[in-house]
């Protein structure tokens, strides 16, 4: 990142911050999302130790010790309810308008999931859903973008390797000095930040192909055991104490990029392989990448559910029926979860 763009990232962070002041100060948040749901969507947790050791995808990555502080603001401010309980009081009017309500959600069914988001969970005993790529849970697999995000991770420390690398992407017409900036970079923000466009640029690809690219780079590079996903056994036991669990299609492909038929196989499948466990179940299904259009919306429909979560923001009323299937979620990046202030202005954004 370029100097004079990491200060103006500064300075806007400084600017919400005293903004969150102001508001707060005036009493604002007391009265925000009166009679309203926030939806807030999480990815992954890990403690600051395990997180500092380095990741392909910083930026999915909150931290432990964030996170708490997260859930005992959200504790204080908002009752925290299911999407059962959502449904259940939108069909039987029992929600207040003097009430403020939050659902939190993680998705992918990443292992750090059962290891540190859970046991705050369970301390604070307050709901989540997550929602699950299912052919993932229980294998060795590696989704696409962390298998190919590591690897190039990889190149930071083995800059030797960009030949290699650049064999294996040389078919999806990537720019060549992207991976040349990687090779021996030692600042891991910037290296995380190439990273994250090289994988923003990927996902417009066939999902087929970069399953494929994903196969050719966990071969040829190592990729961290921290990337490993949940198994049923560990979904079981969360789902024991009223963890929800939801769909996130089978391979976690970007279903606009599918034909038709396939993307309704991911969206059947993944809810069957739910259905057939003993755990308890979210009526909703979430869109990977927050990726979908009219026919996806249809197909999910079809498929059963009651609603789907995207990834654009806002906040959503019992009342209203039109959005179900394009719930809006508040996404925490890690910079957000680490600030109060800065927390609190992201929940305010959902607003205006």
């Amino acid at each position: 990142m370029k100097t004079d763009e990491f200060y103006f990232k500064i300075i806007k962070q400084n600017v919400k911050k005293i903004l969150s002041s102001t508001l707060s100060i005036a009493g604002f948040y007391k009265h925000l999302h009166m009679g309203e749901v926030i939806i807030l969507m999480y990815h992954r947790v890990l403690p600051k130790k395990q997180f500092a050791s380095g990741n392909s995808q910083a930026n999915i990555i909150v931290s432990a010790e964030s996170f708490e502080e997260n859930i005992r603001y959200l504790k204080k401010q908002y009752k925290i309810i299911s999407f059962n309980d959502f449904f259940d009081m939108k069909k039987q009017h029992t929600w207040s308008k003097k009430e403020r309500y939050a659902i939190l959600t993680f998705d992918d069914g990443w292992e750090d999931n059962y290891y540190f988001a859970f046991p705050i969970l369970k301390r604070y005993h307050v709901k989540a859903t997550i929602f699950i790529a299912t052919g993932y849970i229980g294998t060795d697999r590696h989704f696409f973008f962390e298998g190919i995000g590591e690897s190039l991770l990889n190149l930071c420390s083995h800059p030797e390797k960009l030949t290699l690398m650049k064999d294996c992407f040389q078919e999806f017409d990537l720019n060549a000095s992207q991976l040349k900036l990687l090779a021996g970079e030692s600042n891991l923000y910037r290296a995380s930040r190439i990273i994250n466009g090289v994988i923003h640029t990927l996902k417009t690809k066939s999902p087929h192909l970069l399953e494929q690219l994903s196969k050719q780079c966990t071969t040829s590079m190592h990729i961290s055991h921290l990337s490993r996903t949940m198994n049923w056994e560990q979904i079981g036991e969360m789902s024991n104490s009223g963890i929800d669990f939801g769909a996130h299609t089978i391979n976690h492909y970007i279903l606009p990029e599918l034909s038709l038929t396939e993307a309704e196989n991911e969206i059947n499948m993944s809810k069957k392989d739910i259905d057939n466990r003993s755990i308890n179940t979210a009526p909703v299904f979430s869109y990977p990448n927050g990726s979908y259009n009219n026919d996806i919306i249809n197909l999910t429909k079809k498929a059963g559910y009651k609603g789907a979560v995207a990834v654009n923001p806002g906040s959503i009323t019992f009342m209203n029926d039109s959005s179900l299937f394009e719930l809006p979620r508040i996404n925490i990046l890690p910079h957000i979860a680490d600030s109060k202030k800065l927390f609190q202005f992201k929940l305010f954004k959902a607003k205006v």
